[in-house]
């Protein structure tokens, strides 16, 4: 099933798809994301000369940018070409994908005099955010060589919306796309499309931030035309498309945050003391020891099984400090020596009964 009417898909059916989507976040009562920032701009066909400089803005504050253009199909968009006006010929790039179309040319008044002045506009489509550079410099050799005497050719190159180019950001984006589609048993296509949108204004070249996918609205076509329409059978997965994305790049992006911390409080261990690890003593004078800790982190002591007079040895930072203890006076210590820890002093430990 279809509805139809002008703007139903581009881009009713996207400002729809948006509100629709975080009421349903609402409704679900998930609020685990940083910053949701939604933004209407009304010059979008005419090229978006008002609001570019905001959506460029407030992309760079973002992680993450969605436009809602309409796709023909079950789709979403990696990369878009850039639109420029350009006037010469023989500028285009089929390698490169880049185009240049003759669509408006104007001069003189009647057929039988030769006009002061004429004019021609190409319509310049491109990926490759370099071409804009290169058709200028090949346009600029062109007019070099006149066909005509006395003549003068100038050049102007109008730019208008960049490309989204393709990059590793937006691709890892249609993966996850992808990814949550299949878990209700629907296919998604990441695709690159043949003209501009605004996705181009929040795409910033050679960085991973923000990631930018394009073909988030409702699927439809016919648009700017009496037919447009959106595919109905769409709208529910679509709808589940975004609050999926949302949910999983929010999820994503906690449990970075969470290893970067734990990260941190690891390395912070790390600059401490380290914790004493010592395997337990050989026995004295062929007699068994016990070994226990005294603390988790750095003190343990063992108490050799001795005959009276007994002795004990306890380990403290480092040190091992021999105790004895006299038959008579059970309740007075005396130290007797105190040795560097190595598994070596263990046996010499039991000289010191001699001295108790």
């Amino acid at each position: 099933l279809r509805a139809y009417g002008r703007g139903v898909a581009d881009a009713k059916g996207g400002v729809a798809m948006i509100l629709h989507a975080l009421e349903l976040l609402k409704a679900q009562q998930f609020d685990d994301y940083g910053t949701i920032t939604v933004l209407f701009n009304p010059d979008e066909e005419m090229g978006s000369a008002g609001s570019k400089k905001i959506i460029a803005e407030l992309a760079r504050k973002h992680d993450y940018v969605f436009s809602y253009e309409p796709p023909d199909r079950d789709a979403v968009t990696t990369a878009t070409n850039g639109i420029n006006a350009v006037q010469l010929k023989d500028l285009g790039d089929p390698d490169k994908g880049t185009t240049v179309s003759w669509t408006m040319i104007a001069g003189g008044e009647k057929r039988n005099i030769i006009p002061n002045k004429a004019t021609a506009e190409a319509d310049m489509r491109y990926s490759d955010i370099s071409e804009t550079e290169r058709v200028l410099a090949d346009a600029q050799k062109i007019i070099e060589n006149k066909l005509i005497d006395d003549t003068r050719v100038e050049l102007r190159v109008d730019k208008g919306r960049p490309p989204l180019a393709k990059n590793p950001a937006s691709e890892r984006l249609a993966e996850t796309a992808q990814r949550l589609y299949g878990e209700i048993d629907q296919r998604i296509e990441p695709i690159a499309m043949r003209f501009g949108t605004d996705a181009g204004y929040a795409y910033v070249p050679d960085s991973d931030k923000p990631a930018v996918l394009e073909t988030m609205g409702v699927v439809g076509a016919g648009l700017h035309s009496e037919d447009e329409y959106i595919e109905l059978s769409s709208i529910a997965p679509r709808l589940y498309l975004t609050t999926a994305m949302i949910r999983a790049l929010s999820a994503e992006d906690a449990a970075r945050r969470h290893a970067i911390q734990a990260r941190a409080r690891g390395e912070g261990r790390s600059r401490r003391k380290p914790a004493l690890r010592v395997s337990s003593p050989p026995p004295i004078s062929g007699l068994p020891a016990r070994c226990f800790a005294s603390s988790p982190s750095a003190h343990w002591r063992c108490s050799p099984v001795l005959p009276t007079p007994r002795s004990r040895c306890c380990r403290w930072n480092m040190k091992i400090r021999a105790w004895c203890w006299s038959r008579a006076l059970p309740n007075r210590l005396r130290r007797v020596t105190t040795r560097r820890c190595s598994r070596a002093s263990w046996p010499a430990l039991a000289n010191t009964r001699a001295s108790c």
